[in-house]
């Protein structure tokens, strides 16, 4: 089974005339999910969102906190809050899978849409 560290909250729509990639992750999901030879291959797995000093350690903390206010835009071009909030759960899943990846003789995955860092 591989692991893969998904929430419905890492996904927004908000960001559609920017870039999709901010509802690729629930596409992802549904699509593997559909698809029965992928399907029994995974275990969706749950985890915390990051809180702001996680981000902070690699944000200065002006820059996170007016994210989180609608005050800067942010990689998506606009100020959304429900972007800004799934974005604790894109980096919460990134956390959570690389600690799972360093305790667990197993694959694991996350579902953001960051998977290229």
């Amino acid at each position: 089974m591989i692991s893969v560290f998904y929430r419905p909250e890492q996904s927004s729509t908000e960001a559609d005339a920017y870039s999709p990639s901010a509802g690729k992750p629930k596409l992802v999901i549904q699509d593997w999910l559909s698809r029965p030879e992928i399907a029994k291959c995974i275990r969706l797995e749950s985890f915390a969102p990051s809180d702001d000093a996680v981000l902070m350690s690699s944000h200065h903390p002006d820059y996170v906190t007016s994210i989180f206010a609608g005050k800067k835009t942010n990689g998506f071009g606009n100020t959304s809050l429900e972007i800004a909030d799934s974005l604790r759960y894109t980096v919460g899943s990134m956390v959570a899978a690389s600690k799972h990846a360093l305790t667990m003789p197993s694959t694991t995955s996350c579902r953001g849409r960051d998977d290229h860092h």
